[in-house]
């Protein structure tokens, strides 16, 4: 009996779909991170130049 020949197309397409997958989560996740310390940045920025104006007044 004769084995069938691994097809190793499927295989590298396989592989790179799998690759692909766990880069579009990294990036999901790295934007999901980034977009939680924008909004608390731009908070921090509306009160900064309050700040800077209080301490130039005295």
């Amino acid at each position: 009996m004769s084995l069938a020949k691994p097809n190793y197309r499927h295989q590298k397409k396989q592989k790179e779909l799998a690759r692909k997958t766990r880069h579009a989560e990294k990036l999901k996740k790295r934007l999901e991170r980034d977009e939680v310390p924008a909004a608390d940045g731009a908070d921090l920025q509306t009160t900064a130049p309050e700040g800077s104006a209080i301490e130039s007044k005295p």
